[in-house]
């Protein structure tokens, strides 16, 4: 997995093997300023996965945002941190297991995070994963803000307009817990889209 600067996550608490998967989803996990709405000139893209966000954006969370993909430390006076850490988009198949209303997601075999599916809206989080970044080491956890998820074509009608075509789609909120990057300080929060389509299950 390769949530922050695009190396390995080192360790975490996770295991391997166990029962197959209710349903295996190909994503794309991005905060590229071409699919996350605004690009380094400061204008706004037009991509289809800010098109596709756009449709589904909840209204209890305020207006559509410019920035799907926001970055923001612990001291808000800073503003935007982009300045000092790449935007990156990578490839994952996330293998969801469902008990009841429990959601398990892993990656790669290993349990990445957990939640509970109501509807079709998911929820979930995951424990603090350390990564071994060009600046050191850096502690994260996930946790999600909104996720549409179709399981098993119950949920299709959920995604409507330029949001057709996707079964999962949704941003993550991965915040550093322990560090010594500067590039990532403590508090520093980054959010990502996860977009993707059912791959089997």
């Amino acid at each position: 997995m390769r949530w922050l600067a695009g190396l390995v996550v080192m360790s975490g608490c996770a295991g391997s093997g166990g029962p197959t998967p209710d349903a295996v989803f190909s994503v794309e996990i991005t905060n590229s300023s071409e699919d996350c709405g605004k690009t380094g000139d400061g204008s706004l893209s037009q991509s289809d996965l800010k098109a596709a966000f756009s449709e589904l954006w909840p209204l209890n969370l305020g207006p559509v945002p410019n920035d799907f993909c926001p970055c923001t430390d612990e001291d808000a006076s800073a503003g935007d941190c982009y300045g000092t850490i790449n935007r990156q988009s990578q490839s994952l198949s996330y293998e969801l297991h469902q008990d009841g209303d429990a959601i398990s997601i892993r990656v790669d075999g290993e349990t990445f995070a957990t939640g509970t599916l109501r509807g079709c809206n998911l929820d979930y989080e995951s424990p603090v994963w350390l990564e071994q970044t060009a600046g050191g080491e850096v502690q994260w956890s996930v946790q999600s803000v909104t996720t549409t998820l179709d399981m098993n074509g119950a949920c299709a009608s959920a995604f409507t307009g330029d949001a057709q075509g996707y079964d999962f789609l949704g941003i993550e909120e991965v915040e550093v817990v322990g560090s010594n990057d500067e590039a990532y300080p403590i508090g520093r929060t980054v959010w990502k889209m996860v977009a993707g389509k059912r791959q089997g299950g």
